[in-house]
């Protein structure tokens, strides 16, 4: 987290009062003089944030646990929605978070910073060998169970009281071999935890799902967080990220959150069949993980195909009914035509959470495509009035406006998109439209 960035959010909250999260126009004009040295794509990230209205969406979490997921879903969406990279959405919504509850208030577990190289750790059977080895060192030496009443002043702590008998040779002799069985037991045991941790690791390629549990090493873990480092922002340094998960993969093969992120690296450098195959081994690792399949499915997504990516988010819905899993199918529907499934998607999506603005804009796209333009209009305002100056929806409200018949509304919406961007083609060809049919109404 950006604490400089952090430290400004907060001296602006301090004095306006935490609402203006909520209105990005306000902090925009607070963030040009204060935050102007604070790196520009964070900055515009977390202006983002607000502008989407996301500052709701973290304020109505109730523990740290939501907001970590409402955090990782936001960023998700964001990244899809917008191109942003999934980590400095992140950044720019755990700065927000922290923002309202306090720092490290709703920041995920902390990355691990970068190493030279990894640190080779014993491996487990290893620890398990020195945790053992004292419980056996326990049991040699008991503590006296039958002393005399006036023990001998040379008499060691650590003999049995059975020593003190009148035969003591024998009781040493069966003390021996006591503590040479434990020994050997100890040593039997050891060898048996190598012996099924090796098997456990080779059985797991073939054992498909059932190997899902699987722990990966400590120089595994080492390799993974080093990843996640070259993938943060703001180095971003994709092939690096690759290697080390790579490097992670080879040390544990049944590491499925390594697969899940390297799917995510070659995704972010537009390798999608890459990301697939990375995809279908998580999958086949972790069944029941719901951002797998949504990871799977984007990309089916992104390459045009349709039915594959329909298929994965149906999955992702099954395991999970979450409100940016039904979005993404709705999308699917859309872009297929099928309008009425995609309401009903986005409108799932929005009974899970009703603050989730976007939806509204893109179920009042598949109104708009069935020609209800009076629901559309109701969507888009919801959306606009969401997310203050929401650019994508004024234009196509001004759409249904003028398909309506109701020329000056539409002549409004029209200027307002022109003010956000002035390059909007289809703005200014619509505003010429409209305008010419408000002389024609009123001549």
């Amino acid at each position: 987290m950006n604490t400089n960035l952090l430290s400004i959010v907060k001296q602006i909250t301090g004095e306006y009062g935490e609402e203006v999260l909520g209105d990005a126009r306000r902090l925009k004009a607070f963030f040009s003089d204060l935050a102007q040295d604070e790196p520009k794509p964070l900055r515009t990230a977390f202006l983002k944030c607000v502008e989407s209205g996301f500052y709701r969406n973290v304020k109505n979490t109730e523990s740290a646990e939501e907001r970590r997921d409402v955090i990782e879903r936001l960023a998700v969406r964001l990244r899809d929605d917008e191109g942003y990279d999934l980590t400095l959405c992140t950044e720019a919504l755990e700065t927000l978070a922290a923002a309202v509850f306090g720092e490290g208030a709703s920041a995920p577990a902390p990355k691990t910073t970068e190493k030279p190289a990894p640190t080779v750790v014993q491996a487990a059977p290893k620890a398990e060998e020195s945790e053992a080895a004292p419980a056996a060192q326990s049991q040699t030496a008991p503590a006296p169970a039958k002393k005399k009443p006036k023990p001998k002043p040379a008499q060691s702590e650590a003999v049995p009281a059975a020593q003190s008998q009148t035969a003591p040779a024998p009781a040493k002799k069966k003390h021996t071999l006591r503590n040479v069985l434990i020994a050997a037991a100890v040593v039997i045991a050891v060898i048996i935890s190598i012996v099924v941790e090796d098997n456990g690791q080779s059985s797991a390629n073939n054992s498909g799902s059932s190997t899902a549990a699987a722990v990966p090493s400590a120089e595994a873990v080492s390799w993974f967080n080093q990843g996640k480092a070259h993938i943060a922002y703001p180095k971003q340094e994709y092939d690096q990220a690759i290697t080390s998960f790579t490097e992670a993969i080879r040390l544990s093969p049944n590491y499925a959150d390594a697969y899940n992120a390297r799917g995510g690296a070659y995704s972010n450098k537009g390798q999608y069949e890459e990301a697939i195959r990375d995809f279908n081994e998580a999958i086949r690792l972790a069944p029941n993980n719901d951002g797998d399949y949504y990871g799977r499915g984007y990309m089916y997504y992104k390459k045009g195909d349709y039915d594959k990516a329909l298929a994965d988010y149906n999955e992702s819905i099954r395991i999970r009914p979450y409100t940016t899993n039904y979005r993404a199918r709705g999308e699917v529907y859309y872009i297929k035509g099928n309008y009425d499934l995609a309401i009903a998607d986005y409108t799932a999506a929005l009974n899970v959470n009703f603050g989730y603005t976007i939806a509204n804009q893109s179920r009042g796209n598949a109104y708009y495509m069935i020609g209800d333009y009076d629901k559309a209009i109701a969507d888009y305002t919801i959306a606009i009035d969401g997310i203050p100056h929401f650019r994508e929806c004024y234009r196509p409200r001004g759409d249904a406006y003028y398909h309506k018949g109701d020329y000056d509304h539409a002549v409004m919406d029209y200027n307002e998109a022109l003010s956000v961007n002035p390059n909007d083609a289809l703005a200014r060809e619509g505003l010429e439209k409209a305008r010419k049919a408000q002389g024609k109404k009123n001549p």
